[in-house]
């Protein structure tokens, strides 16, 4: 199922954070005990990031609700088993049970509810940006110059690994192309008509 309109997967938001860094590869590839057992340095750093972030405010995570998303109270992240919310994309809450209608049940009663975890995009935009602190290409950004951004983008992807609109957006901040994210989106989906926003191919 697709994020909710204006988040992504936490799990897409730490490929894009990990532009930041080197010798990365998508967390879809790695094994959920190399995160839980912090086997991989990088790995760490970049996951460690993102919830030193959401934990802090700097970063608005959620959960999918009746009402499309709703915010996680920042205290989750000082859990224990913070990590396996990467190794899985999602989290365990408990949530009050709810009628026909939605409404919570009047009785208060609780059940165990597993929900996967996104990240308010905006917000993830603005994060990226202050990790790379890149030098601004603002006004003189043509369509031409976006178009061969997307080429920059897809030589650095792996055989068989799918573009992700949102990984180029953050490449194209990486290299300094700001300011443009809804032209590179525009640019992105002109080339992938077909590729849904903000996943990878499958």
């Amino acid at each position: 199922m697709e994020p909710p309109i204006g988040f992504v997967t936490l799990r897409d938001a730490a490929d894009i954070v990990a532009w930041v860094g080197k010798g990365w590869w998508r967390l879809g590839g790695t094994n959920f005990y190399v995160i839980e057992a912090k086997l991989n340095p990088e790995i760490e750093r970049v996951i460690k990031t993102i919830a030193d972030a959401c934990e802090s405010g700097q970063l608005t995570a959620a959960y999918r609700s009746i009402t499309g998303a709703t915010a996680l109270d920042q205290t989750v992240w000082q859990r224990p088993n913070w990590r396996t919310y990467f190794s899985a994309g999602t989290i365990d809450l408990l949530l009050p049970l709810v009628d026909e209608n939605g409404a919570p049940d009047k009785r208060g009663d609780t059940t165990k509810c597993t929900r996967e975890i996104f990240i308010r995009q905006d917000g993830l935009d603005r994060f990226v940006a202050g990790l790379t602190r890149p030098k601004t290409k603002h006004l003189a950004a043509s369509k031409q110059q976006m178009r061969e951004m997307l080429k920059k983008y897809e030589a650095t992807l792996s055989p068989g690994e799918g573009p992700s609109v949102d990984a180029f957006v953050a490449f194209a901040n990486k290299d300094g192309l700001t300011g443009h994210r809804d032209r590179l989106r525009e640019i992105y989906r002109k080339r992938y008509p077909d590729r849904r926003p903000g996943r990878p191919s499958e």
